[in-house]
């Protein structure tokens, strides 16, 4: 039987080592490793936000990471929607102040572009939840990521909500939500 025994292996034209290996054994990679979720962050929205703009504004749902340059990130956000019946809602993913366009769906005939968004027909307290998972690549080592929102009518005496509490006045319980934003960074 035949064993080498080492605490580090690194390649001649490296300067690091890729792996190091403790007194007890166990393996690590200094250096990370391809597909590896380096670090996870993340923020939860507590309180209701809404708009009746037709332009797309923040909904205060939003996270900063910081990378080591050339990583990804993978941003999954889980948000709770509502509408008043008849009136859509839209959501857009920003990095700072620049949308992220990679992630958004194709204008077939004039839809509003976004990643998600919703329709509350006959829903006069309509809520729903909405789930969303993107792999980024950006540029730059400091990421803020938000969730920007807008309503799909010009009638501004209407309100579109992100953390929308039920409040159908028939029942007797309302539902508190909340909302979700979770980056994480992952090795490239």
């Amino acid at each position: 039987m035949s064993r080498l025994v080492t605490n580090a292996i690194r390649s001649t034209a490296a300067s690091s080592d890729a792996m190091t290996i403790d007194s007890a054994g166990k393996p690590a990679f200094p250096n990370g490793g391809v597909g590896k979720i380096l670090q996870a962050v993340s923020f939860t929205k507590t309180d209701t936000s809404s708009t009746n703009s037709t332009s797309f504004v923040t909904t205060g749902l939003e996270k900063a990471i910081t990378i080591t340059s050339g990583n990804k990130v993978l941003i999954q956000i889980n948000m709770y929607v509502g509408a008043y019946s008849g009136y859509s809602v839209a959501f857009q993913l920003y990095n700072g102040s620049s949308q992220v366009t990679a992630f958004q769906g194709n204008d077939n005939g004039g839809s509003i572009r976004g990643f998600a968004g919703d329709f509350m027909n006959g829903l006069q307290y309509g809520q729903v939840s909405a789930s969303a998972s993107f792999l980024d690549s950006p540029s730059g080592t400091s990421q803020t990521y938000k969730v920007y929102f807008r309503s799909g009518y010009s009638d501004t005496s209407k309100y579109v909500y992100l953390n929308r509490p039920n409040v159908n006045p028939t029942h007797a319980q309302s539902v508190a939500a909340c909302s979700t934003i979770t980056l994480m960074e992952v090795a490239a």
